[in-house]
């Protein structure tokens, strides 16, 4: 998925932190041309599921 559904799934509205979150290795991703980058829908739900809180 491309960046506009990654930071959408992500519920972020800032490229920064999509690309903290890359660089920190939080989430995967692949990039098959320079301006293109391209994120794994599984590593996103991963990344929610471990910061999820349990409720009371």
């Amino acid at each position: 998925m491309d960046c506009e559904e990654a930071m959408h799934i992500l519920r972020i509205k800032s490229t920064t932190t999509l690309q903290k979150l890359r660089d920190e290795g939080k989430i995967r991703f692949s990039q098959p041309q320079k301006k293109i980058i391209l994120y794994d829908r599984d590593s996103l739900n991963v990344y929610l599921e471990n910061h999820a809180r349990e409720t009371f």
